[in-house]
């Protein structure tokens, strides 16, 4: 992915930065989409750790 400087971006008509604009809202979904998975892996890291702590803490 490109990354304008603030110079470039200053500098760039508005049809060029509605472009760019929709272009982010296109990605938005895919980013959310991947958000939402890392966030059940997390969760189910989570519970996996919970219960092995719960299964040690009953050995004792």
């Amino acid at each position: 992915m490109i990354q304008l400087s603030d110079e470039q971006l200053n500098n760039l008509g508005k049809e060029a930065l509605v472009v760019i604009v929709s272009s982010l809202q296109d990605q938005l979904p895919a980013l959310r989409s991947q958000l939402d998975h890392a966030n059940a892996q997390l969760s189910l890291f989570d519970s996996f750790n919970e219960v092995e702590y719960l299964k040690q803490d009953s050995l004792k």
